[in-house]
């Protein structure tokens, strides 16, 4: 691994970061795109995981794909500017 892993792509850096969170713990985890850099296989699994292991926690997620937000409990929506 190189400095700051500027020889991993994007994806496996994204994959590395949620493994730390996983070890961690924490009560609070905030997503941003979390898996816009993989492929959908893993993604797939990647929000399994998700799902089952912060069950109990507060998860705040910013994404693009709706597949990606579909088990949440609330889901908030802004374009241009507006929130619903």
């Amino acid at each position: 691994v190189s400095n700051d892993g500027d020889n991993w792509s994007v994806g496996q850096r994204q994959l590395f970061c949620l493994g730390r969170v996983l070890l961690r713990r924490n009560k609070i985890l905030m997503l941003d795109e979390a898996t816009a850099s993989i492929d959908s296989a893993t993604d797939a699994i990647l929000q399994g995981v998700i799902r089952k292991q912060f069950i109990s926690c507060t998860v705040i997620t910013i994404a693009h794909r709706v597949a990606t937000v579909t088990d949440s409990d609330r889901v908030m929506v802004l374009s241009y500017g507006m929130l619903y």
